[in-house]
């Protein structure tokens, strides 16, 4: 190989840099949208409140009954105490799906896109797993108060399709990162960067 065709070799493999239109362009949004953002701000701010506006104190039992209001006060603490619940079941299934799911991905042959569909497919469905108890609780709650009258096969299959939703464009976003990284890495650490799919997910 003669010294012009490395040199050329090595001018291909550099890395290229942004044109300088593109990165005027993105410095110009920034620039507009900073500087509609302070309009705003300055349109909104100058806000007064009447100097002769005397608000009454109101008690709630001076409007609702004491029962009323207890029921009220039991039917958000059954919600409050059934989302924590809820989170911390997921956090619990996501620390467990995140040891789990190295090793599911070194035992994948589907290849680096394939793997990342896979894990996130997997991930989607064990956290809608986890959560439907929680949800169909909140559902029966407000059932039970009159609150709402949504059926239970309603909510899981509204529950489902929102799910599916979710999952096209997480893959979406999975093959186009998937797609660009592995033009830009070696085999070896594409491998590495779909790792953190199995906690993320």
């Amino acid at each position: 190989m003669t010294e012009a065709e490395a040199a050329s070799t090595t001018r291909s493999r550099a890395p290229r840099t942004p044109a300088p239109r593109t990165l005027l362009a993105g410095v110009a949004a920034v620039a507009i949208g900073a500087g509609l953002w302070l309009v705003a701000e300055r349109l909104l701010w100058p806000t007064t409140v009447p100097a002769g506006l005397h608000l009454p104190r109101l008690h709630p039992t001076g409007s609702f009954g004491k029962a009323y209001l207890a029921r009220s006060a039991s039917y958000a603490r059954f919600l409050d105490v059934d989302a924590l619940l809820s989170r911390l079941a997921l956090l619990a299934v996501l620390c467990v799906y995140a040891k789990r799911g190295h090793g599911l991905m070194r035992e994948s042959a589907a290849g680096p896109i394939g793997t990342g569909m896979l894990l996130g497919m997997l991930g989607f469905a064990i956290v809608w797993i986890a959560e439907l108890p929680f949800g169909l609780a909140a559902v029966w709650w407000e059932r039970h108060h009159h609150v709402s009258h949504q059926g239970y096969a309603s909510w899981i299959f509204q529950s489902f399709t929102s799910l599916g939703g979710k999952f096209l464009f997480v893959s979406l976003a999975l093959l186009i990162a998937a797609g660009g990284g592995s033009r830009r890495l070696p085999r070896s650490a594409g491998s590495r960067c779909w790792r953190p799919f199995s906690a993320s997910t």
